[in-house]
């Protein structure tokens, strides 16, 4: 049977918002890259005080910031660790583990032709700077980047993290850990060539004329362990509410959808939390969603919901990790939701 292609919920989101714009990246992304980064012991405060940034614009699910605090961050993390190889090392390590995960439906496709192509679609939603293309027909497969022609090598340990996350994607999601055929970059390395050969697990070649990764085309076709097209398509039906919401008008009711879902297991889910994020008082916020038919506490009963729905459609997480990733710092209280939710305990239903 063909492949049947599914569009990432976020490309509907794009119309209605707008896409990002040109030099820019999502606070998303820069998100995602500083909570890496804390996990292997960073201090948060003190790369945000660098990037003269503060935690609240970064959880707005629209939320954008320059080309430059891109750059900012990565020589902030690398002053941090005294290590310019850091940005590798935090692609390599880091993938999305959850549905609060933007890239996590990736993992979910058929092939790994197809999770690539799913990554690179998405790609609009996460940043304008550069532009990775998936080149199927070249023998070896290519995936390669568009960068842009006035940078004068600012950007080349945002690009190597770049790559990283496309070879780490490439290495995890196969039991084999099979690596990408090659790495090529057009700009010079940053320190020991033995280093970055070590870190991708493939040979690394330097001042190519395209920067790229390549990889056996009889790989691309190879089945994903943990693939699921029905839960791929309850995915879209999820998200299909928040965007109906802001095709209605109904915008704080949508972008509130996406920031709960996001932060489930990030943050403590507060409504002044999410009021700062888009930069509105508690009291206006409280309103606005009132107005709107979705009050906060119902809004996030009804987030948390809809997550559980595909936890238990993945059927891969034990009751407790459920539980943690849907927020809930008691097993006792997702119990008792979970029973109003469904009529009966997790344990009937989770494995």
């Amino acid at each position: 049977m063909g492949s049947i292609a599914i569009q990432h919920w976020a490309d509907k989101l794009v119309p209605r918002i707008g896409g990002l714009k040109p030099d820019t990246v999502s606070a998303n992304f820069v998100d995602r890259i500083l909570r890496g980064a804390v996990n292997m012991g960073a201090s948060r405060p003190r790369l945000l005080s660098a990037l003269h940034l503060n935690d609240a614009p970064l959880r707005n699910p629209i939320g954008s910031v320059s080309r430059t605090v891109l750059i900012n961050l990565f020589t902030a993390i690398e002053r941090e660790y005294a290590d310019p190889a850091i940005g590798i090392r935090l692609a390599m390590v880091a993938r999305p583990s959850c549905f609060s995960d933007l890239g996590f439906v990736a993992l979910l496709a058929p092939t790994v032709g197809e999770m690539l192509q799913t990554t690179v679609d998405i790609q609009s939603y996460r940043q304008n700077v550069w532009r990775a293309h998936l080149d199927r027909d070249a023998k070896p497969v290519r995936l390669v980047w568009a960068l842009p022609k006035d940078d004068p090598g600012h950007l080349d340990a945002c690009i190597e993290f770049s790559l990283a996350s496309y070879a780490n994607y490439y290495r995890s999601c196969l039991p084999a850990r099979i690596a990408p055929k090659i790495a090529r970059f057009r700009h010079q390395p940053r320190f020991a060539e033995t280093l970055y050969a070590e870190l991708f697990g493939c040979p690394v070649v330097f001042g190519a004329d395209e920067t790229c990764l390549e990889f056996e085309h009889s790989q691309l076709s190879l089945p994903l362990p943990n693939a699921n097209r029905d839960l791929q398509m309850t995915i879209q039906a999820k998200y299909a509410q928040p965007m109906a919401w802001l095709a209605n008008g109904h915008k704080h009711a949508g972008l509130s959808y996406l920031y709960l879902a996001g932060e489930l297991n990030k943050s403590p889910l507060k409504l002044a939390r999410l009021a700062a994020s888009f930069g509105l008082t508690e009291r206006t916020l409280r309103r606005k969603l009132v107005q709107e038919g979705y009050p906060f506490r119902d809004l996030l009963e009804h987030v948390r919901r809809d997550l559980c729905d595909l936890y238990k459609l993945e059927g891969r997480r034990s009751m407790s990790e459920v539980a943690e990733l849907l927020g809930y710092s008691e097993l006792s209280a997702f119990t008792r939701a979970h029973k109003n939710w469904y009529g009966v305990p997790p344990s009937g239903l989770i494995e």
